[in-house]
């Protein structure tokens, strides 16, 4: 059989590594975004729009950044140009109460001891209630920092001035007033029969119903008592003729519906 001999190459020099093109495109790349590149760095000066997805799976640290669209944190809380929100969980705002909260610089604060303090009015379509073990007192402070009006957990209300109520008021205990008590023109008011008369008629008041009681105080010794009632009058009668210079005073309070 025949033998072939083998051939040695040897003292190869000037070899020139041939850079991939990948490799070239890359470099090309950086160096259009004056990047410098180091050991465990490349920084970008310029400008970089990226029109697919960036995916960063370390630590990020970012300056004043814009965002065009919405940002979902860790797949539970979901921040857009409609709010923040959260999925299936409770949104927490300072949970580890380090501070307070200030919204709307002041309007509503909220410090890490529990206080709210609103700078506006509060208007409270719902029911405003409080937890009776944890409930102390309801304070309305005047303009000089003094409590005008308080209630407290057993409802009852204290007032430092004149309360004045618009409609109706039932009261289901006591009610006991230490000053004056007073009653409009539609409840109380002077009648003055004329001389010789036994009788006088009362108007110029609406009951809410012709079951009102009527109290009658004579300024002469005589006797008293009401018939007649109708939503708009009511007649006293007198036990004996009015004299000359005659007055009764009347009180008339509407029956209604207890507590």
């Amino acid at each position: 059989p025949s033998t072939a001999s083998a051939t040695f190459i040897t003292n190869i020099t000037n070899v020139t590594y041939a850079t991939p093109a990948g490799e070239l495109a890359t470099a090309s790349a950086l160096f259009a975004l004056g990047a410098t590149v180091s050991d465990t760095h490349i920084q970008i000066i310029k400008n970089i729009t990226l029109t697919e997805s960036l995916a960063v799976f370390g630590e990020t640290l970012l300056g004043a950044t814009a965002i065009a669209g919405g940002i979902d944190i860790d797949g539970t809380v979901h921040i857009g140009a409609n709010g923040i929100e959260s999925f299936g969980d409770t949104l927490y705002i300072q949970r580890s109460k380090l501070a307070s909260l200030d919204i709307m610089d002041g309007t509503l604060v909220v410090t890490n001891l529990g206080n709210v303090f609103v700078n506006g009015n509060l208007m409270v379509s719902g029911v405003l209630a409080a937890d009776s073990s944890q409930f102390g007192r309801i304070l309305v402070k005047g303009t000089d920092g003094a409590t005008v009006a308080s209630i407290d957990q057993t409802g009852a209300a204290q007032f430092a001035g004149n309360l004045a109520v618009g409609g109706s008021a039932s009261v289901a205990g006591d009610l006991a007033v230490s000053g004056r008590f007073g009653l409009g023109s539609a409840n109380s008011g002077t009648v003055a029969p004329k001389e010789g008369l036994a009788e006088a008629v009362v108007t110029n008041f609406t009951a809410g119903s012709p079951t009102y009681a009527v109290s009658v105080v004579p300024s002469w010794n005589t006797t008293t008592w009401v018939t007649d009632k109708t939503l708009t009058s009511f007649t006293i009668h007198f036990g004996s003729p009015a004299p000359v210079g005659a007055t009764a005073d009347w009180v008339r309070l509407d029956a209604v519906q207890t507590l």
